[in-house]
Formats: structure tokens, C-alpha cells, sequence
């Protein structure tokens, strides 16, 4: 159930950081290195859904249930493995399409007009 939580928690940045060295590296790297953090953990969840799917298969299969009086099936919490790591995925795979370079803009092309925000008046 730890691992539901965790794409909201990467989505917002309210994971713990050490970014002692991190912040000493020119922008260009720290963008650099901000691509190679997403790819290498949108590869991690890959696998992770890959054998938690692998595993909750196996506890369905098996008929795998908890030890109680209750026996709830395995698969249940089996289950929540894959899906809180898609939901990481799906994180991961935001920031690697924020941090993908802009189109260029064609000549003869310039930036979409800007509408001018309208004023209320108040009374």
C-alpha cells in the first residue's frame, strides 16, 4: 500500500533530496541528469510492474491466501504492486515529456497571440 502513494509524492517533490551536490552543477547538467533520473526510473518501473504483475499471476493461479481467519486472497495486495509502480510510471513518463525539447518555430511563425486578460470593474 507504500507504493500508491508514490507518484503524487514525485509529482509534487515532497520526497526527501540530497542535493548537496546537485545544486552545484550548471543547468545544463542538472537538466541532463533530471532526463537520465526519469528514464532510469521509468525503466525500474517497468520492471517492477512486469514481476509484480508476475507475482500477483502466481498468487492467483495458486489460490495464495493470507494466513488468518479471515484468508483474504493474496492477489489482492499483490495487486497494489503494479499499480502504484504504473502510477510512478506515468509520472516519470510526464517529466520526460516536460523536459523533451520545443519544436522550433518556422519562419514566417511566430508565438500564438497572447489574449490580454479582462478587467472586471468594480463597483
Amino acid at each position: 500500500m507504500c507504493v500508491i502513494p508514490v507518484g503524487d509524492v514525485l509529482r509534487v517533490g515532497s520526497q526527501i533530496r540530497i542535493t548537496f551536490l546537485y545544486d552545484r552543477l550548471r543547468p545544463a547538467v542538472r537538466a541532463r541528469l533530471d532526463i537520465l533520473r526519469a528514464a532510469a526510473g521509468l525503466f525500474f518501473c517497468g520492471i517492477m510492474i512486469w514481476k509484480g504483475a508476475d507475482v500477483a499471476w502466481q498468487a492467483w493461479l495458486h489460490n495464495d491466501r493470507m494466513s488468518t481467519s479471515l484468508g483474504t486472497p493474496m492477489v489482492i495486495p499483490y495487486l497494489l504492486l503494479p499499480v502504484g509502480f504504473g502510477l510512478l510510471a506515468l509520472q516519470y513518463a510526464v517529466i520526460l515529456s516536460a523536459r523533451r525539447p520545443k519544436s522550433p518555430i518556422l519562419p514566417g511563425e511566430g508565438p500564438p497571440p497572447q489574449k490580454q486578460p479582462e478587467v472586471e470593474q468594480q463597483f
